[in-house]
């Protein structure tokens, strides 16, 4: 269970996520029990998809969201970046893996 891991404050060095914030019901939820168990000079490794800048890609995003969530319980509208910055979280990199909507983020707790 992401929003509750069985292990103490501060445990891991790096703390990997792929694809999580997309299928959970709560990634701002997630994003902070993962941060919570990343040491404070650790980093969180995320590979995700999320909501694209470019119109085109943002309006077939939203319009396959709903089939995709309901057959495969996949949102392709995540604002991931902008949700663990609220969630406290410092991003040093930010890579686009496939256009803009499939990236490698580095993330650090504060």
């Amino acid at each position: 269970n992401v929003y509750d891991l069985p292990f103490t404050d501060q445990t891991f060095d790096v703390v990997v996520a792929t694809f999580l914030c997309c299928v959970v019901d709560n990634p701002a939820r997630a994003a902070r029990e993962l941060k919570r168990v990343c040491k404070k000079e650790g980093k969180l490794i995320f590979l995700e998809y999320v909501l694209s800048k470019r119109s085109g890609r943002r309006l077939i995003q939203k319009i396959i969201t709903p089939y995709t969530r309901l057959l495969f319980g996949v949102d392709f509208t995540q604002e991931t970046i902008e949700t663990l910055k609220q969630e406290g979280y410092r991003i040093p990199l930010v890579e686009d893996l496939v256009a803009d909507i499939l990236k490698l983020i580095v993330a650090r707790p504060v």
